[in-house]
């Protein structure tokens, strides 16, 4: 999940990753801080006030362990002390009988930049996984990548005034995107 507030005002203050593990009780969970500021100042006529939040992980499985690895990030001062800060949260899960690991790729790309921060933030997560893979791990890469995925036309831009997001590239020989074609 992404997002996930620990403590918000556009929340109303509740701490939304204890309420998740409590209900997946049954779930080992991770979080990275991807969002912290005790007032956010925009927009200027509703401020979404403070915010802490950032990635989560569940898992069935024991997580054996989990990294916040930094995101590459166009904002600059003042814009930065009250902007997100883009990451991976990589957690690692054993497989039995194997010295393999299913690694999973938590991540919240750039949506407002000019492509830019969005590209270097996309080559850095194919690098992880490529480098995953050669070691023979399983790698799965999930979460809000604020762009399309090819093949996919099912939510057509229907105003060009608005944002709208890059496509991403095809990716490697033998890989495949999965997405839910259903929703936005």
């Amino acid at each position: 999940l992404q997002e996930v507030d620990t403590d918000a005002h556009r929340s109303f203050g509740k701490n939304q990753w204890l309420s998740y593990e409590h209900v997946l009780k049954d779930y080992e969970s991770r979080f990275a801080l991807n969002y912290s500021c005790n007032y956010v100042p925009y927009p200027l006529t509703e401020p979404l006030g403070e915010i802490h939040s950032g990635l989560a992980t569940y898992s069935k499985y024991d997580i054996l362990s989990s990294t916040r690895y930094s995101l590459p990030n166009a904002l600059t001062w003042p814009t930065r002390t009250a902007g997100m800060k883009r990451c991976l949260l990589v957690s690692r899960i054993p497989i039995d009988d194997s010295d393999k690991q299913l690694v999973l790729i938590n991540v919240h790309m750039e949506a407002y930049d000019d492509g830019t921060t969005r590209t270097e933030q996309t080559a850095q997560l194919l690098k992880l996984v490529k480098e995953e893979y050669s070691k023979g791990n399983y790698v799965i890469a999930g979460g809000d990548f604020n762009q399309s995925f090819p093949k996919s036309e099912a939510f057509p831009q229907v105003n060009e005034e608005y944002w709208t997001p890059d496509k991403l590239s095809p990716i490697f020989a033998g890989w495949q995107y999965a997405f839910d074609d259903s929703r936005p």
